[in-house]
């Protein structure tokens, strides 16, 4: 049978172990720090159901579950997975300028243990090794910082774009099934 011919007492039964699913989603989300994003999704889908439910029998129950869902959708652990990342690639950068900066401490030590040497010799050591060193290190360091950047950039823009999409169908979603919850009353009005 289609969805469209069920009744309506069947469209919003919830599951029989809806609180037991609410559960074992909550507590591997929370587990996981939040970070667990099928559980979130189960989680956000499951309280969508008890709003859905509840708002249908005319109950209380509902302002539960929306809180609830306000709660997700509020909460800066879930929000913010993009403060991480940013933290994460601040701890990038610092290691990276760590080692420039010992391979320019390294270059500087030898210059100095050189130049006790002959003025001829140094230059054409130094000559070699700006021609050759130097400029590999700083494009294979160049390199990686913006790998590193494109990388994290593209990582925010799609939980962003992730987050963005969750929100805007949730908001979509109630919107309508609180339109037809009025224009169900509207319509028992009338009869």
């Amino acid at each position: 049978m289609s969805f469209l011919g069920k009744s309506q007492k069947n469209r919003s039964e919830l599951p029989k172990d809806f609180a037991e699913q609410i559960l074992k989603n909550d507590i591997t989300l929370m587990m996981s720090k939040y970070q667990d994003s099928m559980a979130l999704n189960n989680l956000i889908q499951l309280y969508m159901k008890g709003v859905e439910y509840y708002e249908s029998q005319k109950d209380q129950k509902s302002e539960y579950f929306k809180s609830k869902l306000n709660w997700i959708m509020s909460h800066p652990i879930i929000i913010s997975p993009k403060k991480q990342e940013e933290q994460l690639d601040k701890e990038q950068t610092k290691k990276i300028d760590f080692k420039i900066h010992t391979n320019f401490e390294q270059i500087q030590h030898y210059e100095d243990v050189t130049s006790f040497e002959n003025p001829t010799e140094k230059s054409e050591i130094d000559t070699q090794l700006n021609k050759a060193i130097i400029p590999i290190q700083n494009n294979e360091v160049k390199q990686m910082i913006d790998n590193l950047k494109m990388e994290t950039t593209k990582i925010n823009q799609i939980i962003q774009n992730d987050l963005d999409s969750q929100k805007t169908k949730i908001a979509d979603r109630i919107h309508k099934r609180s339109k037809s919850f009025v224009n169900k009353n509207k319509y028992d009005q009338d009869e």
